[in-house]
């Protein structure tokens, strides 16, 4: 689980998200632009001093659910206020109560709610599978 923490940190911006949905056997996916840029603040402040790294795009690979509640549209500029996995979100347990006896039990075990809090919203994944480095 460390992998998920080390992206979706409260000072990370999420410049866009892109979906693919029309997978099938569960292998539905969201990617996700992270804006990997660091400032050093003993430099002039001006817009020429700004350095930025390369983008990183990295990917929650086989969803099962999602839910994104942003109050902007899709593609805009949200920083991570905070992030959390959990086994016990009321969001995951009310997937799994109507996906008992449907999904494999080993699948099933394994399904964590990763939640990113954004300056724009929440957005929620069901997922047995941590975050996927497509880019650094």
């Amino acid at each position: 689980m460390k992998l998920f923490f080390d992206y979706f940190y409260h000072d990370v911006m999420i410049k866009s998200i892109f979906y693919n949905l029309n997978e099938v056997d569960g292998k539905n996916s969201l990617s996700f632009v992270l804006d990997n840029s660091e400032l050093d603040s003993d430099e002039d402040i001006g817009s020429e001093n700004y350095e930025y790294f390369k983008d990183l795009k990295c990917m929650f690979e086989k969803v099962h659910q999602s839910s994104v509640n942003l109050y902007q549209n899709v593609r805009g500029n949200y920083f991570i206020l905070s992030s959390e996995i959990s086994d016990t979100d009321p969001f995951l347990i009310e997937y799994k109560s109507g996906m008992d006896k449907i999904i494999p039990i080993d699948i099933f075990n394994d399904l964590k709610c990763y939640s990113i809090y954004t300056t724009g919203g929440t957005i929620k994944i069901i997922s047995a599978n941590d975050v996927v480095v497509l880019e650094e």
